[in-house]
């Protein structure tokens, strides 16, 4: 991925590309979805570090349009369990723990709301985070049920 978009193309490579770039953007932008494409390469990893694989599940992205009555949302990651429960997965990569803020709580929380509007009332939404190296401690990290780690799918 990082060949097809920085590389590949390119009529001249600076040799000091990466330590120029290293923090900027494009190069976080890139890392977001390099990591959420591993997360989804390894679905199965992420059900065994919930303990989840042996029930019968699907999963997919998901998204909701928004209009001018309601802001549209998109989750990463939804596995719908066949026990009634749906994993609501965040995937967040980050160079450290990943801190929950106010303005992200609120974001989770609409994103809560919007999928508990589609989903049977029967059914439980476990917010589960996936990223780098955990969630930091703070006045938001309950928003979490659930938090895998690159430990957890490669360790």
């Amino acid at each position: 991925m990082f060949y097809l978009k920085f590389v590949d193309k390119q009529s001249e490579m600076d040799d000091a590309f990466w330590m120029n770039n290293v923090e900027s953007p494009k190069i976080n932008s890139w890392r977001g979805f390099a990591f959420e494409d591993l997360c989804l390469r390894h679905i199965g990893a992420i059900k065994r570090a919930l303990q989840i694989a042996g029930i019968s599940s699907s999963q997919s992205a998901w998204a909701v349009s928004g209009d001018d009555q309601q802001e549209g949302t998109q989750i990463d990651l939804l596995i719908q369990r066949k026990d009634n429960v749906v994993n609501m997965c965040e995937m967040k990569f980050y160079s450290e723990e990943f801190a929950v803020d106010k303005s992200y709580h609120t974001r989770l929380v609409h994103r809560m709301n919007t999928l508990m509007e589609k989903v049977s009332r029967k059914t439980v939404i476990h917010s589960t985070l996936v990223t780098t190296y955990g969630l930091a401690y703070n006045q938001y990290f309950g928003d979490f049920v659930n938090v895998v780690t690159l430990d957890d799918l490669f360790g």
